[in-house]
């Protein structure tokens, strides 16, 4: 007996092979590997699980990534939110974002959860991921409704860590479409597809590069996608009624439903004036009456609005009834206010806006600007820019930055070159209305691109251009 004892310990000592002497009373997670815990927006590592179980039994193992996205090695995915079964090793495929709206404010990083089950006995744990920087996507201007969506990292401060790449679905080949966006939670990007038969789809694409298409109206287009705060929910806006006479309404989808592919459509607004630009308050504690941002063509919130009218932001209710009038431009409908667009804060409104500047004067010189609303103020007396005072430069497509508080991007082209539209950014300041504004600077690594601005054109009035790219 002793001798058998000695051989074991050898081999033991050996090969390093751990011997239990009892069956444990319970499985248990001992050992979690990240080979990379800190990655940046849409980095993956590989996550391995080590577990102590009874002998000859064959436990499952479960995770879960709050806002990425976990693929286990034979190709199998999670759903969104929802558990993956898998070996002991699975990818995990960071968020677009590190910051995130929350009921407690701005949260960082994501966390992953393991469970290990052995029968009716199981273990869990926890780990957090660190992520840091934030992501540009935006759509190339190729020829035809779709361009290429292209993808950067930004570390900080608009120092891009690479050279823009095209954005890629599961089986590694570019995305097509328009209007990216990225969801506050970071988990996913929608955008509008257009597939060649006259309508478009709202689609989306997670960290790992699943693309689902969520719409398939048989008429119509589906276009301007806009996040809930905590990406259950988009709005849209889309002409494919058969009662819509050609207006453009507002809808809400539920995109949670049956684990991410949900087609649960609401329509919020039935009205005989066209509705576009849907945006949701990020703040999800901001009150009802305040939850939408729209662009719509009416003048204001005491008459009916036609396709002769000018384009206006109101506040809405999830009901799809106007609360407060925004901008509040007058006219025959040659100036108009589109796109807008929420602080982080969920109390001050950024909008394009194409108009008269000083006291709306009907014969002064008309502008597109970058205007800014503080809810608590009455009106928007000033652009954001004041300095860019010569009406071949124009601006479109404010984007608050989640990661850099009160900064904003937009685009914007220059007096002497006033076909090409570059990314700038600029400083708000909230509580000093029209004082508090910062020269805007031209974001570097982007100087070379051109992007088409929105505009308002054509004997409709209908808006034209899309709007190009989101940065979180």
């Amino acid at each position: 007996m002793k001798a058998h004892r000695r051989l074991l310990a050898a081999f033991v000592s050996l090969f390093g092979v751990t011997v239990l002497t009892a069956c444990p009373t319970q499985v248990v997670i001992f050992q979690i590997n990240l080979e990379n815990p800190n990655l940046r927006v849409g980095e993956r590592t590989m996550v391995r699980l080590e577990a102590q179980v009874g002998w000859f039994r064959q436990p499952l193992f479960y995770y879960r990534a709050q806002r990425g996205r976990l693929v286990g090695l034979n190709g199998e995915t999670a759903p969104q939110g929802g558990f993956l079964r898998a070996g002991n090793q699975v990818w995990y495929h960071a968020p677009y974002t590190s910051s995130f709206p929350s009921a407690e404010g701005l949260r960082q990083n994501d966390t992953l959860e393991i469970y290990a089950q052995d029968g009716p006995l199981t273990s869990t744990a926890v780990r957090v991921v660190n992520i840091t920087g934030s992501t540009v996507v935006f759509a190339t201007s190729d020829a035809g409704p779709n361009g290429t969506l292209m993808t950067a990292i930004d570390s900080g401060g608009g120092q891009l860590q690479s050279q823009p790449q095209p954005l890629l679905d599961s089986n590694q080949q570019p995305i097509r479409g328009t209007s990216p966006v990225i969801s506050p939670n970071g988990a996913r990007i929608a955008f509008v597809f257009y597939p060649g038969d006259g309508t478009s789809k709202i689609a989306m694409r997670d960290a790992a590069g699943q693309v689902l298409y969520l719409t398939n109206f048989q008429r119509g287009l589906a276009l301007d996608p806009a996040w809930s705060p905590d990406g259950s929910f988009l709005l849209f806006a889309s002409n494919h009624s058969d009662d819509s006479q050609g207006t453009y309404d507002i809808y809400m989808m539920n995109v949670d439903q049956n684990s991410g592919g949900g087609r649960a459509i609401t329509r919020l607004t039935n009205n005989t004036w066209d509705e576009r630009h849907p945006a949701w308050n990020p703040n999800p504690a901001a009150s009802e009456d305040r939850v939408i941002a729209v662009a719509a063509r009416a003048n204001n919130l005491n008459s009916p609005g036609d396709r002769s009218q000018n384009w206006n932001i109101f506040l809405m209710n999830r009901a799809g009834t106007y609360t407060r009038a925004i901008s509040e431009m007058q006219g025959d409908g040659s100036n108009w206010a589109v796109e807008p667009s929420w602080h982080p804060n969920g109390q001050i409104l950024a909008y394009t806006r194409f108009g008269p500047v000083v006291n709306y004067q009907s014969s002064a010189n008309r502008f597109q600007r970058i205007f800014v609303q503080e809810l608590q103020q009455s009106t928007a007396i000033v652009p954001l820019n004041i300095s860019n005072t010569d009406p071949l430069g124009r601006e479109s497509s404010p984007i608050w930055s989640t990661e850099r508080l009160n900064t904003l991007y937009f685009l914007r082209t220059e007096a002497n070159a006033p076909n090409i539209s570059r990314i700038f950014q600029t400083q708000y300041l909230p509580g000093n209305v029209g004082g508090n504004t910062f020269p805007p600077q031209l974001v570097a690594p982007f100087q070379s691109l051109t992007l088409p601005l929105t505009m308002v054109g054509g004997t409709n009035r209908d808006i034209s251009g899309f709007h190009p790219l989101d940065w979180r």
